[in-house]
Formats: structure tokens, sequence, C-alpha cells
């Protein structure tokens, strides 16, 4: 009888009976495919751009039996060879600042081999999202280090690297950790809309949540952005399966021996699956077109003859006769390819969409002629961001990092403006 390895942390997620955030962002954020997401939010928060090599061992190696345990989310090293720290934290813990206080010690004594010198201490950066209060202060996001202040003066020590003598060659701010404290949106959201559950205790009470589309919203968009009338279309860095593998006339003798050899070889470079079902080939293209697979891989008994393969994209269906020999090169040049032309045509489409206003008068006439985004400059007053919602119908999208200078002025109060806001409506 065949024997499976159940993963523990998926028992743990239908137990709670819903995806938790912490979860997520463990099994999200530590896949190679998503360091762009990483690097994103890492980049904002140390306004540096920031690189991500590899993700470390999150579990601290125990020395010995009595050795303090020590796990979290994420542990990153970026390019700078500088250590970085994710956890999320759902439950009130006593000493919570003292437990990261010993996540970042162990991180640099961890990271520190025998007989290295001390410059070789690495920076770490504690980033900490919490549901819950730890004291009190009206911002979401919270920044601190080190820093020394005299016991009876209350001065703070002036620390230097620049005299000739100097006892240190780096400042506490390049060598200290640095910590981030996130707090996520709480019950403000679910008091705001009065939605409630019946707790244990069998009160009524608002629930903890996020309102930051990292599920529903990203696969509405992802389907919404490349799908068709045929079903998904996937781009295969968030495809779940990249290629699927169709056996044609399978009953015919070396098929279906061959297209499993095919499906594990690939499995060592993409993620693949082998349908060797007995439904008949029109129905599994269609299946698998239906889902979104970026790549189908046919292979039947002409082809065995040829030592050869066909690939057939999902987004153009071209098909093109590739040797067994060059698949290694051949399917991940094909996913790229396709990548590429998902994002090229979206990019275009949105391009297409998009236009510019100088005028309250331009904005409306735009917004009443076209569906997609109006670009204008801002004064950053909410009561203009208002006006625009009751006048045009458009509320702001985003403020994207490439701003562009389209006037010197507001359209909705003729105020100096240095921001440029891409308008939208909301669905």
């Amino acid at each position: 009888m065949p024997t499976f390895e159940i993963d523990k942390s998926f028992l743990i997620m239908k137990k709670d009976k819903y995806i938790r955030f912490d979860w997520a962002v463990k099994r999200l954020l530590r896949d190679k495919a998503n360091f762009d997401v990483l690097e994103g939010l890492l980049t904002v928060l140390l306004d540096r751009q920031i690189h991500i090599i590899d993700i470390l061992e999150s579990e601290s190696n125990q020395q010995d039996y009595d050795d303090k345990f020590n796990r979290v989310d994420i542990k990153a090293r970026d390019s700078e060879n500088e250590i970085i720290i994710v956890e999320v934290q759902v439950t009130r813990e006593l000493y919570f600042l003292e437990r990261i206080l010993y996540g970042v010690a162990k991180a640099i004594t961890e990271h520190m081999a025998l007989g290295e010198l001390y410059s070789e201490v690495k920076k770490v950066y504690s980033i900490s999202i919490l549901y819950f209060d730890i004291g009190k202060g009206n911002d979401y996001l919270y920044h601190g280090q080190n820093t020394f202040t005299g016991v009876h003066t209350g001065d703070h020590l002036q620390v230097t690297v620049k005299e000739r003598d100097a006892l240190v060659q780096r400042l506490p701010s390049e060598i200290f950790p640095e910590y981030f404290l996130i707090r996520v949106n709480g019950d403000k959201f679910s008091k705001a809309y009065d939605v409630t559950f019946t707790g244990r205790d069998n009160q009524l009470h608002h629930p903890f949540q996020t309102s930051w589309g990292v599920s529903t919203r990203l696969v509405g968009a992802i389907i919404m952005t490349h799908g068709d009338d045929d079903g998904l279309i996937l781009p295969p860095a968030v495809a779940p399966i990249q290629v699927v593998v169709v056996p044609i006339a399978a009953h015919k003798p070396g098929v279906s021996e061959k297209a499993a050899e095919l499906a594990e070889k690939i499995s060592k470079y993409a993620r693949v699956k082998l349908d060797d079902s007995d439904n008949a080939p029109g129905w599994k293209f269609s299946q698998w077109e239906m889902k979104g697979v970026p790549l189908r891989l046919e292979i039947g008994p002409k082809d065995l003859e040829k030592n050869q393969c066909v690939l057939v994209r999902r987004d153009t269906r071209e098909k093109v006769f590739v040797s067994l020999d060059e698949l290694e090169t051949a399917i991940p040049a094909q996913l790229e390819a396709l990548r590429k032309d998902l994002y090229e045509r979206a990019l275009a489409n949105r391009e297409k969409r998009t236009w510019a206003a100088t005028t309250m008068d331009e904005v409306k006439e735009l917004a009443k002629a076209n569906t997609g985004y109006i670009k204008t400059m801002w004064c950053g007053d909410l009561a203009c961001e208002m006006k625009m919602k009751e006048e045009a119908g458009l509320s702001s999208r985003c403020m994207p990092f490439e701003q562009e200078h389209l006037s010197d002025v507001c359209p909705c109060c003729g105020k100096p403006a240095k921001t440029m806001v891409y308008w939208g409506v909301a669905y």
C-alpha cells in the first residue's frame, strides 16, 4: 500500500478551518518564485534596494539538549550579506520584546564561525507583523534601534568613527539590529461594517482581519488580466501546474511508459502533471486549457519514432515540435516566452486604457467616454480627492514610484501640485 507524507502545516490549516495569514506569508514568501514580492516589501521598509540571495534555515540549531529553541517565519540573506527576519505574530505573547531580541541574537551567533573576526558580525533586521497592540500609538509602522543615552545627563552619545584613534570602525546603526513593528488592521474594518462571529464564550466578537488582498483579489486580477473565453491563462510563476504531459494513443506500446518517464525528468525543473486518465485527448486538452496550465506536452507513437514531442502554449495555442533530448532547455524557454508575452500584452492593454488630464473638464469627459485609468496631478488635499469621486465618479488607485509632471496645478482646486495620481472606478 502506498504511503503519503502529510504536511503538518496543512493539518493546522484544516483544524483552523481557514488559511491563516502567517501560514500564507511563510508559504508564499519563502518560495524563490515570489522573491520579488518579499524584495518589494523589504525595499519599502528599509528604504534601499533589496535583493534576496537565499532563504536561510528558520529553525535555530540546538547545540545541546538544554539550548533554547527558536523558530521564525522567514530568515533571509540579502546581497549585502545582511540577515532579515520576518515574523507574523497572531497571538499575544507576554515577553514578546524579549523573544524578538533572542531571535536576533541567535541569528547573529549562528552566522559567526569559529575563528572569524568580530568585524564579520552580520547586520540583522527584525520585522514583526503583529495582530495585537504592545503599547499606545497611532501609527501602524514603528522602527527602532539601539541608542546610548546618558544616565544622569540624558544626552545621546554621539559615536564617531572619523577620529584617527577611534576605537570603533562602524557606527552603531551599521552594526546593531533594527526592529520593525507592523500593526495590521485589527478589528477596525470588522467594526466599521459590523462583521461579527460567535466565540467560544457564546458571545459576539469582531474578528481581526486584513484587507491586503493577498488571496481572492490577486486571483481575480489574474483571471481578468490574462484569461480568455476558454478559461484561465496562468503566468508560469503562479501556476500550480506549469506543464501537463498528455500521452496520445496511450494503449500503443511504449507511449505510457515514455510519458511517465518524461514527467519524472521534467519534475526536476518545472511543476508537472501526468494526465494518464482514460479520458479522450481532446477532453484532456480542453480540461487543462480551462485550468490555465501554461504548457502542454503531447507525445504519441509517431513522436516516439522521431524522438520528439509537441509543446503547446496555452496563450497562443502555438505548437512546436521539440526533440526529447532538448526538453530541459526548451520547456524553460517556452515558459519564459509565455511569461514575457503575457506581461507585455497586459502592459500594452493598460497603456492603451490610460489617459492624461490636466483639468476637471478633461477628467469628466474621459471618464464618461472610456474605461480604464486617468492620471492627473494632485495637491494632496483630501477634499480634492472627495471632489474627484463626487464629480467624476473616480477614486485614487495609486501613486506610482515613477512620477510624471503633467502640469503645475491640481485639476480639482488649481493649487500647486507635485504628485501624479492614477484615478479609476472602484468596482
